[in-house]
């Protein structure tokens, strides 16, 4: 009689939306149990059993990390004692170093986060995960000390065989010997949270298994119930603490976690991700084997590849290294703008490439997301940046959720102005992302400001995929690489294009001088002498505005209407003229789109004055009545 493979979510296709992949509504609940609770536990047989402490990856609740915890038995608790411990080796060092001070202020705060790199490597899984998590919230840590914490690795000896078939009879119904043709018990990776081991499909496919390690939910509430205790008992011994702040980043750490081992969760990700970039054939995400997948355990196909920082192997491969570097930047710009899901751990050991210089994405547990809103505010944030308007660049700056809503506008101001005044007269080719992001960390660290994890995300893995690029190509340009998804994201949608422009016809030739590419300066003149007739053919539709309201009472400004309706519509029948000119001009060939953008924003703009002069009329004579006050 063949085994029954129990399969926990519905297989997906290509052509099912990423989000439509739901558990199967049997999969049971996690019910948090508190002392003196009635609730209902789950029912006790083996295949269906989930509880905290091997369900995996079910959402995070505050209330069973505070369960976890019982005063009453911390003598007995050995997870009590080893913090404690750790804690205590960690303050004395720091203790010590203070009274006999041997070292520069400088070294002693090196040592002292290389110190607590240490202890939370000692402490174990959860402590480093935490210290990867702080590395991100530069608002939340000295620098010297995120920039340590970004050094930890996740990487632990494997666990037992014995376990790993456990785990796989649990969540498949059967052992893996029954479910795959063939497995190696040798993992070919191990983490924290768990680790890969190859096997062949029955139908012939080979593939990885990702199976959990034992207990991490136990372990994680029990750690996650301590950082909250910390919180609460810190404020009896130091009441002007920010303990609440400490708080909300525990639970906020805990939401991450416990998203990141839930492998259900990771394979959903993983067919987002595979659905967005379907386009770009130089980037490959491994397909979910679906009916092989549960909580704990994560099926994927098997692609192998060189890992993308081994430079050396790719270059004896013949690959060309400059393309790669430039289609992984492109292709997470196209994540983050046209999507608004991206990746959020593109380190080198999630890239590799294939002998056809493809690039491969692994491991899909973190993912940042950026809402449409976010996206516009992070357009308006560049404006003003390029403006030096520091006014905008604060209201947009405070939709985007990094200016507090208790911040005063002076200090937010002060700290913003040094920004301003340093990157408003920066080319764009020569701007780099990894001292942006330095940059925007040490405004960060202003008390009025804060990062939202998914800006934080954002910046950091732009900057690892920088680094990357430069080790590929040390000439490597963000902004070159950045051009084909900027203007697939500018051409996509209108109001994009008009926010194109408007970013253009508020800045000055000098300015247009330094942003406009290329190393022909006499080129970039010419080019800003063209923006800014298009500039000034823009302003005469929008002095129409004002003029068609006269038209009702004042029958000699419709001759001059119709003259300037009649010279906008040469325009228009010129400009085409004027854009294949460009394109035949190679210097300016990548021009030609953003004039034809210009060109149908203002024929737009003239066919709506022409079928709705009622309400033009009401709106040029309000336009005119403000103007009346103002002067």
């Amino acid at each position: 009689m063949a085994t029954e493979i129990r399969a926990h979510v519905t297989i997906m296709t290509d052509s099912n939306p990423p989000e439509l992949n739901p558990e199967l509504e049997a999969a049971l609940p996690l019910v948090p149990l508190v002392e003196g609770s009635s609730a209902v536990k789950p029912p006790s047989d083996a295949k269906n059993k989930f509880t905290a402490s091997t369900s995996g990856g079910l959402q995070y609740d505050a209330v069973l990390a505070d369960s976890s915890v019982r005063v009453r038995n911390l003598v007995t608790d050995r997870r009590f004692w080893q913090m404690a411990k750790t804690l205590a080796n960690f303050s004395f060092e720091a203790f010590s170093d203070r009274i006999k001070p041997k070292f520069s202020k400088s070294e002693l705060k090196r040592r002292r986060a290389v110190r607590l790199r240490e202890a939370l490597v000692e402490l174990g899984p959860t402590f480093v995960k935490l210290g990867q998590f702080l590395s991100v919230r530069r608002d939340c840590l000295p620098i010297e000390i995120a920039d340590e914490l970004s050094l930890l690795q996740d990487k632990v000896p494997p666990f037992p065989i014995d376990l790993v078939r456990s785990t796989i009879e649990s969540d498949l119904g059967a052992s893996p010997e029954q479910v795959f043709v063939s497995f190696d018990p040798q993992p070919i990776a191990s983490a924290s949270i768990g680790q890969v081991h190859r096997a062949t499909l029955k139908d012939g496919h080979s593939v990885v298994v990702k199976v959990q390690r034992p207990d991490l939910s136990q372990l994680f509430y029990k750690d996650l119930g301590y950082m909250r205790r910390l919180a609460k008992w810190g404020v009896l011994i130091r009441p002007q603490g920010q303990w609440d702040s400490w708080l909300a980043l525990s639970d906020e750490f805990g939401r991450t976690l416990f998203q990141e081992i839930n492998y259900i969760q990771e394979g959903r990700n993983a067919d987002r991700i595979r659905h967005v970039l379907r386009n770009h054939e130089s980037m490959i995400v491994p397909r979910v084997f679906w009916k092989f997948t549960g909580r704990r355990v994560l099926t994927l196909e098997y692609l192998p590849g060189t890992k993308i920082d081994k430079v050396g192997e790719l270059e004896q491969k013949g690959l060309n290294l400059s393309k790669i570097g430039n289609e992984l930047v492109n292709s997470y710009l196209e994540q983050v703008l046209m999507h608004g899901f991206f990746h959020a751990d593109p380190h080198a050991g999630n890239l590799s490439v294939n002998d056809e210089g493809k690039v491969i994405i692994y491991d899909f547990g973190m993912m940042g997301e950026i809402s449409e809103a976010q996206r516009e505010a992070i357009t308006g944030c560049i404006a003003a940046v390029i403006k030096r308007d520091t006014v905008d660049l604060i209201k947009n700056l405070t939709a985007l959720g990094i200016v507090k809503p208790d911040a005063k506008p002076g200090p937010v101001k002060r700290a913003l102005e040094p920004f301003l005044e340093y990157y408003s007269g920066k080319e764009l080719r020569d701007l780099d992302f990894s001292v942006i992001e330095h940059d925007i960390d040490q405004i960060a660290t202003d008390k009025a400001l804060t990062m939202p994890p998914n800006l934080a995300y954002l910046l950091r893995s732009g900057t690892t995929l920088e680094g990357i690029a430069r080790t590929l190509r040390p000439n490597f340009s963000f902004v070159e690489a950045a051009k084909p998804a900027l203007k697939k994201w500018i051409l996509s949608r209108p109001a994009n294009a008009a926010t194109l422009l408007k970013v253009i016809f508020n800045i000055s030739d000098d300015k247009l001088l330094k942003l406009a590419p290329g190393k022909n300066k006499n080129g970039a003149r010419v080019e800003a002498e063209e923006v800014k007739f298009a500039a000034a053919n823009l302003q005469e539709v929008s002095d129409l505005k004002a003029k068609v309201y006269l038209l009702e009472t004042q029958m000699k400004a419709q001759e001059h209407k119709t003259r300037q309706l009649i010279s906008l519509s040469l325009w228009l029948l010129v400009f085409p003229l004027i854009i294949a000119t460009f394109a035949n001009i190679p210097e300016y060939r990548s021009y030609a789109n953003y004039f034809l953008i210009g060109n149908g924003v203002m024929g737009a703009i003239i066919m709506w004055h022409l079928v709705a002069p009622d309400s033009l009329a009401r709106r040029s004579k309000n336009s005119g009545q403000s103007r009346g006050q103002r002067r």
